[in-house]
């Protein structure tokens, strides 16, 4: 069954997936499935790992298409260009600075390690609500200090 969802792909990707679909077997208690249901909850299990599997592939081809078109895009650039992205990337970190800890440790955990709400959320021992609330509110934050003009107050 897996072998026919998988079409083309090589012995080594149905394996994969063989060897996910067995983990899951032997992390769910046996007494948990009705032994008429073993055979249909093994198919469920399979459907869905094939399924991860397509996804995960999917994920790797945006990936490197995102990769080729940036690296194809980037050599179109003229030095002012690459100089005008040094200048708002340093922008953005003396922004970043500037944040209360809170703020910028959900910001960087969202966009610098890409990061999911959940994932966060465990890490910094708070709700999945919280996460949502601070990093709105550092969004803002962020955004009002970007967008303000510059101190130039000299003494």
């Amino acid at each position: 069954m897996v072998a026919s969802k998988l079409g083309n792909e090589a012995t080594a990707a149905v394996e994969d997936v063989m060897q996910e679909v067995h983990l899951a077997a032997h992390a769910t208690p046996v007494d948990s499935i009705e032994k008429p249901m073993i055979r249909a909850w093994l198919r469920k299990v399979a459907t869905h790992k094939v399924q991860d599997y397509w996804r995960a592939v999917e994920r790797r081809r945006k990936l490197k298409q995102s990769i080729t078109d940036h690296s194809v895009s980037s050599t179109a650039h003229s030095p002012a260009d690459w100089v005008l992205k040094i200048e708002q990337q340093q922008q953005v970190q003396k922004c970043l600075g500037k944040l209360p800890d809170d703020d910028r440790l959900v910001l960087e955990q969202k966009y610098l390690h890409g990061r999911s709400y959940s994932d966060i959320a465990d890490t910094l021992g708070i709700s999945i609500k919280s996460v949502e609330y601070r990093l709105t509110r550092a969004r803002e934050a962020m955004r009002e200090l970007i967008t303000s003009p510059p101190n130039n107050t000299k003494s």
